[in-house]
């Protein structure tokens, strides 16, 4: 079993390149250079230097985690479908300054959200760059959850009804010798498991609410509950009826087969971590 553990620009940059490149490639031009242009102004703008080296680092990081096709961020051709992909950009973007887009109430809200995207990005960045996440605690999360599963797995079936009497009931017709799957089919509330006779995947103790864990965890395999156990869902109270069909030694994956899942968690803890702080610090007001 394994262990359970939980830009729209740069979009837009690529589905350009990737057209400019195209045109490129169905018209004629000069033979193309592998080097960046010196100066590159468009109606007299001027294109930052800056902006050309950005989409080149951009793709040669998606080229090295096979994220891009077409040529190499390295290429004549590449470098070429960049300049070309940058005119293309300033142009229109020139054009609908001329129309006054830019002005558009909606169109000014999407640019003011994707600066604030970007800006928010880079303070996240900013934030785990000063703040990693060192091995050393992943470590020590993963031995304390390793150590809260247990030794063992369990392979049950249950019954779920709304009502305690109900729950007496079926238990009375499984002392009679009536069968386990035919009646969690008739009668069990689970919609996820009644179709299966009520069987549910392998799991530990903690998978499960605490009553049902530790009357489970009483059983001998083939053995059924004799009582109704009681269980809070949501705003409901239910009752199972649990028959244990299996226990097994618990595997759990290694420290090194889930350290990035738990990295991952970690960093997701440090980005509400600086939130909750900077609302904490905050002065917000709603009128």
């Amino acid at each position: 079993m394994k262990l359970v553990l939980q830009s729209s620009l740069a979009a837009l940059a690529l589905t350009l390149t990737s057209a400019a490149y195209a045109q490129q490639q169905a018209a004629p031009k000069p033979a193309a250079s592998a080097k960046a242009p010196q100066r590159l102004s468009v109606n007299g703008k001027l294109i930052p230097p800056g902006r050309f080296e950005f989409f080149v680092k951009q793709r040669a990081a998606q080229s090295a985690t096979g994220k891009a096709q077409g040529p190499s961020a390295d290429s004549p051709e590449f470098i070429a479908a960049v300049r070309d992909d940058l005119i293309n950009r300033e142009l229109l973007t020139q054009e609908a300054e001329r129309m006054g887009l830019d002005k558009q109430p909606d169109i000014s809200v999407q640019l003011d959200l994707a600066r604030q995207q970007i800006l928010a990005k880079a303070a996240l960045d900013e934030y785990m760059r000063k703040n990693p996440v060192k091995d050393e605690a992943l470590k020590t999360e993963y031995d304390r959850i390793k150590a809260n599963l247990g030794d063992k797995e369990y392979k049950v079936s249950h019954i779920l009804v709304e009502k305690e009497d109900e729950a007496k009931d079926i238990i009375g017709q499984l002392k009679k010798g009536a069968d386990f799957e035919k009646l969690a089919k008739e009668k069990s509330k689970d919609n996820g498991s009644k179709d299966e006779g009520g069987k549910l995947d392998w799991a530990n103790k903690n998978m499960f609410p605490a009553p049902f864990s530790e009357a489970m965890s009483k059983l001998v395999k083939g053995q059924t509950t004799q009582e109704p156990v009681k269980n809070q869902i949501g705003a409901q109270t239910a009752f199972h009826v649990i028959k244990l069909d299996d226990v097994r030694p618990l595997k759990p994956p290694t420290f090194d087969e889930v350290k990035e899942n738990l990295r991952r968690g970690a960093t997701q803890q440090g980005v509400v971590k600086l939130v909750g702080d900077l609302r904490k610090a905050a002065k917000i007001e709603e009128k």
